[in-house]
């Protein structure tokens, strides 16, 4: 048998406890289950300052967080410096878009073309 301590009990407030013991292998032995009730008195939850008192349970809340202000926008817009690098990247996408079209159009005559010549061809062999 192994005594269990309880934490943070408040004192003056019954409390109704069942232990279920389970094996190592996960079983659980509901023939050895206990039951227990219990008002904690003088060695319950006190208050201290390391322990400060929840804010459900205080008469008055601290006022909420104020919103963060709003950032200011600078008045010069868009450097240019990223308006020439957007540029340049979009041209080179369009060049290597392009060029892909032109070999895949290139590919697929050259294959049409290969493909006229053998049509009606019969390989014996």
């Amino acid at each position: 048998l192994r005594a269990y301590t309880l934490r943070d009990l408040i004192n003056g407030v019954e409390y109704h406890l069942r232990l279920t013991p389970i094996t190592s292998t996960g079983d659980i032995q509901e023939d050895l289950a206990t039951t227990g009730q219990s008002t904690p008195t003088g060695a319950g939850f006190t208050a201290s300052i390391s322990d400060p008192v929840p804010l459900g349970f205080r008469r008055s809340a601290p006022p909420p967080p104020k919103p963060p202000q709003q950032m200011q926008l600078s008045e010069e817009g868009i450097p240019q410096w990223m308006l020439w690098s957007i540029l340049a990247v979009s041209m080179i996408a369009w060049y290597i878009v392009m060029r892909h079209r032109k070999e895949k159009r290139v590919t697929h005559d050259f294959l049409a073309h290969m493909q006229s010549q053998y049509d009606g061809y019969t390989f014996e062999g």
